[in-house]
């Protein structure tokens, strides 16, 4: 899952991003632009997939 979510009361984050993924831990960024804070979420949820996909394949069958 993926959030953005606009920070009025911070001047220094004026977005947020959230990424969770199951079996994961939720991480989180400042940004100063919606367009930054959405292409890391992206990127970083697209890593973590890719990551636990290869972890997959290397595991042996029946485990």
């Amino acid at each position: 899952m993926m959030n953005i979510r606009e920070q009025h009361d911070n001047p220094d984050c004026y977005y947020q991003a959230e990424v969770l993924v199951n079996k994961h831990s939720e991480q989180c960024g400042c940004f100063a632009t919606k367009i930054a804070a959405e292409l890391w979420a992206r990127t970083l949820r697209s890593r973590i997939m890719a990551a636990d996909f290869i972890k997959t394949l290397r595991r042996p069958a029946g485990y």
